[in-house]
């Protein structure tokens, strides 16, 4: 069993409470990328043979699911990619998100499209019109 997380408003409370002596900016990330979301919709995570960080509800419906992490590198590259594939295949999703620090790119596997987009983007776009089942034509950021 996976311990719980536990997300804050305000992010302040992070670095009083947290006992790191270095800021976890990956905590940070999920952490905005949970308070922009739930201000929106509902969210869960997604655990079955692997995670992913967000699906967004619209009512009972899965609306998207986004994975949050500093950076993809060799070292997570394939858990990041995999626990989001896997909730979009179990959640018959057709897009994800991989909200990064500063990398950009699109991938597509098995018909899936996966955008890694880097948190400033995601903040400014139209995040409740992302990841739509059924949705044609790419994702678009301004």
């Amino acid at each position: 069993m996976n311990d719980k997380k536990c997300y804050l408003a305000d992010t302040g409370f992070i670095k009083v409470l947290s006992t790191k002596f270095t800021p976890d900016r990956g905590a940070l990330l999920e952490n905005l990328v949970f308070t922009t979301l739930s201000r929106e919709m509902d969210v869960m995570y997604y655990s079955n043979a692997g995670e992913c960080d967000f699906t967004a509800l619209d009512g009972k419906r899965p609306k998207m699911a986004i994975q949050a992490t500093t950076e993809l590198n060799d070292a997570n590259r394939d858990r990041e990619i995999s626990g989001l594939y896997r909730a979009m295949d179990a959640l018959d999703l057709k897009d994800g998100i991989i909200v990064t620090l500063d990398q950009e790119e699109a991938l597509e596997i098995d018909g899936k499209r996966i955008n890694v987009v880097p948190a400033w983007k995601w903040l400014l776009g139209d995040r409740t019109k992302l990841s739509l089942k059924g949705t044609g034509g790419p994702i678009r950021y301004h």
